[in-house]
């Protein structure tokens, strides 16, 4: 994606099933296999907040406001995959299509008479 392009974009299991999964799979790795890690004080668990663009790349962002070990807010960052940045970049490009032809169709030719 280019400098151009959105810099934060939104996932969920709908949209983007594939890389939902890995995303949430890798989180579970970093947390001996629990992707949920409730604190049974608070209830808080991991929340996806957004997937950004940075110096480092397109990464998922993911913050617990209260980790049951550390009892303190967390956040950690996971690479995009490649195969998520191609699939957002064919949806960029289609939406793109979709809009220049809707322009076309509401455009009007004023050399009619």
């Amino acid at each position: 994606m280019s400098q151009d392009d959105s810099l934060i974009m939104v996932l969920n299991a709908d949209t983007h099933p594939v890389e939902w999964e890995r995303a949430w799979g890798v989180l579970a790795q970093l947390n001996d296999g629990d992707p949920v890690c409730e604190c049974k004080v608070t209830g808080q668990v991991w929340e996806y907040i957004c997937t950004s663009h940075s110096e480092d790349g397109w990464m998922h962002y993911f913050r617990h406001r209260h980790h049951p070990i550390t009892h303190c807010r967390e956040s950690v960052l996971i690479p995009c995959s490649d195969e998520c940045l191609a699939q957002e970049k064919s949806h960029a490009a289609t939406e793109t299509t979709q809009s220049i032809r809707a322009e076309e169709d509401n455009s009007v030719d004023l050399g009619r008479g």
